[in-house]
């Protein structure tokens, strides 16, 4: 047991001493039940410093994507687990022994699948393909040299400007701003939305809304992640079709989205720069405010005067009424009337 714990505070000690380009590997090791092989761990610190060096030579533009959003794991086993939907894009350390060969490394670059185009070779940060379709889109995106993607992606685009982002290697459904949302609720949790470029981003409120359809049906879209930072709105595909019991046929220029029991297409998207979207329908939230009784309010607010009244509605918004409304109030009658003597 001294042994372990011995070992435990050299790599406590070890991990305090990295840098914040190291704060994934670092949440990822304290989270383990089993005390890291100091080997292992070398060899995991090496493979990632090298990494850290390589984008730093490099000029390619970092650009923030939610293509892997996900919220962060509160516990975790292994420190290869990601919640990201597609487990074969799913990034992992090498556990590759002190003599082995670097040809294994899960980080070699012919290894490494984009995330946004599919390509082998390239991460999704310096995906090409993704820089011009953010060009062209006028979507700003973070330099190398540039401050943290929060402190970028600060402004959200018009209601009418929305569309749905269509993403199979998100983990949930996430909106730039809840009042695009029908309903919502705030949210006080610790998890965050990481962009891929291991970018931490906080959520503000959780909401659900409806994708409305060609048919009279329309798509559940629920608990839905509400990501100020974020500019585009995205539909986790998998969590879709588990919800609305749908599959989803993505084509060369379009997507259909189809009922899974008659086959019969119910909604149809748009592949614009290699993306898939839906044009996004803001339905706004209506509230029916009924308008009171004027006397119902007259008799709470304890029998004002009419211009009392009038004065209250003008002043408090709470107070939903029309006080030019004519009414009889008999109470108000009875205690102004000039009282006659009794005989």
């Amino acid at each position: 047991m001294q042994a372990i714990a011995q070992a435990l505070a050299l790599v406590i000690n070890i991990l305090k001493g990295l840098g914040s380009d190291y704060s994934d590997i670092k949440s990822a090791i304290r989270v383990r039940e089993t005390v890291l092989p100091l080997t292992e761990l070398q060899d995991i610190l090496l493979e990632h410093e090298q990494q850290v060096n390589d984008a730093a030579a490099s000029n390619q533009p970092l650009i923030p994507t939610a293509n892997a959003t996900q919220t962060a794991p509160r516990q975790s086993n292994n420190l290869d687990r990601r919640p990201t939907y597609n487990p074969d894009r799913r990034g992992s350390f090498s556990r590759r022994g002190r003599g082995a060969s670097s040809g294994s490394s899960r980080f070699s670059s012919s290894q490494v699948v984009c995330r946004f185009c599919d390509n082998v070779g390239h991460e999704v940060k310096y995906c090409r393909k993704l820089q011009r379709f953010l060009r062209d889109n006028n979507i700003p995106y973070l330099s190398q040299q540039g401050h943290p993607a929060v402190n970028h992606i600060t402004t959200t685009q018009s209601p009418s400007g929305q569309q749905w982002m269509f993403d199979s290697g998100a983990s949930h459904h996430v909106a730039s701003d809840a009042n695009l949302l029908p309903t919502y609720t705030y949210y006080g949790g610790p998890e965050e939305v990481r962009l891929g470029d291991g970018k931490a981003l906080s959520i503000t409120h959780t909401g659900s809304t409806t994708l409305p359809t060609n048919t009279s049906r329309s798509l559940s879209v629920s608990n839905i992640l509400c990501v100020p930072k974020l500019l585009k709105i995205l539909i986790f595909v998998a969590k879709l079709c588990q919800t609305n019991n749908v599959s989803v046929d993505f084509f060369s220029t379009h997507f259909l989205v189809k009922d899974r029991v008659m086959g019969a297409p119910l909604l149809r998207g748009e592949n614009i720069h290699d993306v898939y979207y839906v044009p996004f329908k803001h339905v706004p939230q209506v509230n029916a405010t009924h308008l009171s009784d004027v006397s119902r309010w007259h008799h709470t607010l304890g029998h004002p005067s009419s211009r009392v009244l009038q004065f209250l509605v003008h002043k408090n918004k709470n107070i939903q009424c029309n006080p030019q409304c004519d009414f009889h109030c008999m109470s108000c009658s009875i205690n102004k009337s000039t009282k006659l003597p009794f005989f």
